[in-house]
């Protein structure tokens, strides 16, 4: 509510949004087993409408709490950063990943450190010879070769090789299926 507040939402229109976020109910259902329905202490409705543009307004201001270069789009976002020495870069960047830990914090979120990874990019003629260290609350981050942003295989030389290859064979795939027979 406070960040509604922040963008301009007053009056009426807070009021909707109040009624909407409070006082709500959840319960899980397995086979044929219910559990008793808990009050929602935080947090929006699962696969409501409103719930892709209210975390979108959640997280808008993550940007602020760091020097990265952030790319936001829906629940996946990247974060960049350059530089001329590789050891000043990786502390300038272990820096800023304090800041967005702790911004998770404040914002009861967290992160799935199993999805998150980094790329050190570099130029195509030269071999990769660094090996960042790279921290979020206390759990090395894992460095890849590659790795998926929005559907697009991007590696650490910046070529379209990776991305290609799997391209094609999810279309080989797809013609092979029965469904084209």
């Amino acid at each position: 509510m406070k960040k509604l507040y922040h963008f301009g939402i007053r009056g009426n229109a807070q009021n909707l949004f109040a009624s909407y976020l409070s006082n709500r109910k959840q319960f899980v259902t397995t086979y044929t087993c219910k559990s008793d329905k808990e009050y929602i202490t935080c947090g929006i409705p699962q696969g409501s409408v409103l719930g892709p543009t209210l975390f979108l307004i959640y997280i808008n201001d993550l940007p602020d709490c760091h020097a990265m270069q952030t790319l936001l789009f829906a629940d996946d976002t990247a974060l960049l950063m350059s530089g001329p020495n590789i050891l000043d870069l990786q502390n300038t960047i272990n820096d800023g990943l304090k800041n967005v830990q702790k911004w998770f914090i404040q914002n009861k979120l967290t992160l799935n450190l199993n999805k998150t990874n980094y790329v050190l990019f570099h130029p195509a003629k030269e071999k990769q010879s660094h090996h960042f260290l790279l921290n979020f609350d206390g759990n090395m981050l894992m460095q890849t070769n590659e790795s998926k942003y929005l559907g697009v295989l991007i590696d650490a030389k910046l070529n379209w090789k990776a991305h290609v290859l799997h391209l094609t064979s999810s279309v080989a795939q797809s013609v092979k299926s029965p469904i084209y027979n």
